[in-house]
């Protein structure tokens, strides 16, 4: 962090992309839990050592379940939180 910090200049490039990541935090904070929640409960997690014959089976809803968060996330960014501090800061 202090390398990036100390930075003068920045490019567009890394400041569109840095902007984006920080937009995207939040929600992706708030989505992964349920969806971890509902692979655990794909995978019969109850708290024990998971089988690895089941953890051969599931690899690729594991894979899949990072894009799927950060898609989500995305989403609930662009179609719930951006228009909902547009509106409020239009209020006031």
């Amino acid at each position: 962090m202090w390398l990036g910090a100390s930075q003068l200049s920045v490019s567009h490039v890394t400041r569109r992309v840095s902007h984006f990541l920080g937009e995207l935090s939040y929600p992706l904070y708030a989505v992964h839990y349920p969806l971890m929640y509902l692979f655990y409960a794909h995978i019969g997690f109850d708290g024990n050592l998971v089988p690895i014959t089941v953890m051969n089976d599931v690899w690729p809803v594991a894979l899949a379940l990072p894009l799927a968060c950060i898609l989500l996330a995305w989403l609930c960014w662009r179609f719930y939180d951006r228009p909902v501090r547009s509106h409020f800061m239009k209020a006031s």
